[in-house]
């Protein structure tokens, strides 16, 4: 998804330019199987400052002219028995059938009892790496160089 946003804009942002300059131009021709191209995914806008981030990410994605469909799921008030936390059984099943999810910060409400909203998603969905693409640019000095 996020390679869909860099395609996007780096073509009508930079027009030519991005093919020549980046090390492995073909990341940018991916395309999603299906035939419709609509992403659809869960979104959990959190708490504090989350509902604004979220809103923010709706924003960049239209702009963008990403074709997603956001599916909100808000975390509930009363601790779920089949989860042990605030996040209900039928938000973790959107989840797993979209198989893709957002999540804004969420604040873990203080007390015994529950498990912390983000230790529950972890664990529920057997998510245990954070894995972030990169890429070295050229002509950009880093501390890791050709990744």
């Amino acid at each position: 998804m996020a390679l869909q946003i860099v395609k996007r804009l780096a073509r009508s942002r930079l027009g030519g330019i991005y093919s020549s300059s980046f090390p492995n131009p073909t990341l940018f021709n991916r395309s999603f199987s299906s035939e419709s191209n609509l992403i659809r995914a869960t979104l959990f806008p959190g708490d504090g400052i989350g509902p604004e981030i979220a809103e923010s990410v709706k924003q960049v994605f239209r702009i963008a002219g990403v074709p997603i469909e956001l599916e909100e799921r808000c975390v509930g008030t009363e601790i779920y028995p089949r989860t042990q936390s605030f996040l209900t059984w039928e938000s973790l099943e959107s989840v797993r059938q979209n198989k893709v999810g957002l999540k804004g910060p969420m604040a873990t409400p203080i007390g015994k009892g529950h498990r912390s909203l983000n230790h529950t998603l972890r664990k529920e969905l057997t998510l245990y790496a954070n894995v972030r693409p990169c890429y070295s640019l050229p002509g950009y000095k880093t501390k890791y160089q050709k990744i």
